[in-house]
């Protein structure tokens, strides 16, 4: 009698049914465990300890409003998980409850959660929740950094770099951005490829340079896409290749880059690597403009000055040469007096216009 009222339904759609329940998202069940909701909703995508499946979240892109009361009540039933002790203070820290935040921190950090120990470490650092303390901070971070988090590598090595809570030491930020690198981290990549390209603390080497830019690069990371794309512009390290530098700085430009717009604009105007377009450089230019950035407002107000690819326009220049002129940009500020400023408004006519 019992099997019978089991399989009063069909037993070929029971079976369908089950076994779409078995390859439904995971998500699905995240209601019904509450650590895994809390995982979801929480996790940092640098814990090498969070469960398998589990990507992590961006802290920038934690929803507070979702991720607290679900890592309360993961907390509540596993009371003694540093991970998700862990998980709820990095969901408190993404509402801005600082000070609970850190309290967690602490004592998952205690616990010898290593991802615990470099958020607190940042907490000291950025002075959130609790007072600033660089001594403090690289102890933190340190410990994290000596258990191989590639995230705390990269900040230690940034602390000898700057000499904050340590002496100034290029030698040692070398050491900890390439211990961070070789575990594939972006910023590890661009930043020791910078060091190359400088000399900073280390002989300088182009061809260093390129191969962790690169790295960085094909990982679309943005400041390691201009980077490279400015090895390819000027020649540096490998043979100079207009088309390269275009194809990095487009990449750069196309995520938000204000640099790579910049410079993919001034490629457009002069046709390197790309062909000429007085329209597409304005496109570019306007991106970075709208960023504030005084390079691409001096080169609209040319572009208006001249009357390339736009009517001639001295208002409009003087719209643009001023923006960067308030930035310091000596450029444009030749360029302010050279019109006149606002009495070349009144006149409607360039003074001083390129023949």
């Amino acid at each position: 009698m019992i099997l019978h009222r089991l399989f009063r339904v069909p037993v070929g759609a029971a079976l369908v049914a089950l076994f779409c329940a078995l390859l439904a998202p995971h998500d699905a069940f995240a209601q019904d465990d509450p650590a895994r909701a809390c995982d979801l909703a929480a996790a940092s995508p640098s814990d090498t300890a969070r469960p398998a499946g589990i990507p992590g979240v961006p802290l920038d892109k934690v929803d507070a409003n979702t991720a607290v009361p679900a890592c309360r009540a993961a907390l509540a039933a596993n009371p003694t998980s540093p991970r998700l002790i862990f998980e709820l203070g990095r969901a408190l820290s993404a509402g801005h409850s600082d000070a609970e935040a850190v309290e967690l921190f602490r004592k998952a950090a205690d616990l010898n959660y290593v991802v615990a120990e470099d958020s607190l470490g940042v907490s000291y650092y950025a002075g959130r929740g609790i007072a600033r303390d660089f001594t403090q901070a690289v102890f933190w971070i340190r410990k994290a950094a000596d258990q191989g988090n590639a995230d705390a590598q990269w900040r230690l090595g940034s602390l000898y770099r700057r000499g904050e809570g340590v002496a100034k030491d290029s030698a040692q930020a070398i050491v900890w951005f390439r211990k961070s690198a070789e575990q594939g981290y972006a910023n590890a990549q661009w930043i020791l490829g910078f060091f190359y390209e400088k000399g900073e603390g280390t002989p300088q080497d182009y061809a260093q340079a390129e191969v962790w830019y690169r790295k960085a690069a094909e990982q679309g990371d943005r400041s390691g896409e201009t980077s490279l794309a400015f090895l390819y512009y000027f020649g540096n390290g490998v043979v100079q290749d207009y088309a390269q530098a275009a194809t990095w700085f487009r990449k750069a430009a196309e995520q938000g880059d204000k640099i790579g717009q910049d410079m993919l604009g001034s490629m457009c105007q002069n046709g390197y690597g790309v062909p000429q377009s007085y329209a597409d450089a304005m496109t570019w230019y306007r991106k970075a403009a709208d960023q504030g950035y005084a390079s691409a407002q001096l080169s609209i107000g040319r572009l208006y000055e001249r009357g390339q690819g736009v009517p001639r326009d001295v208002a409009q220049a003087l719209v643009w040469y001023p923006k960067a002129a308030d930035q310091g940009n000596a450029d444009a500020q030749a360029a302010v007096a050279r019109l006149g400023g606002a009495d070349a408004l009144g006149h409607g006519q360039l003074k001083g216009a390129p023949r």
